[in-house]
């Protein structure tokens, strides 16, 4: 059962993989470096940047 599991994961990870590849070669940027660790901070209660 945990091979499969893991299958699963493997097999999760790459739909998402290939999934942000098609979304980037659709011109979709994403977020911002600065985005991304705002949101972090803020989902893990961390301090703002100083």
């Amino acid at each position: 059962m945990t091979d499969d599991l893991a299958s699963d994961e493997f097999d999760d990870s790459v739909a998402a993989l290939n999934g942000a590849i098609a979304d980037m070669d659709a011109g979709d940027s994403g977020v911002s470096f600065d985005q991304f660790v705002a949101e972090l901070r803020q989902r893990r209660n961390l301090p703002a940047r100083p």
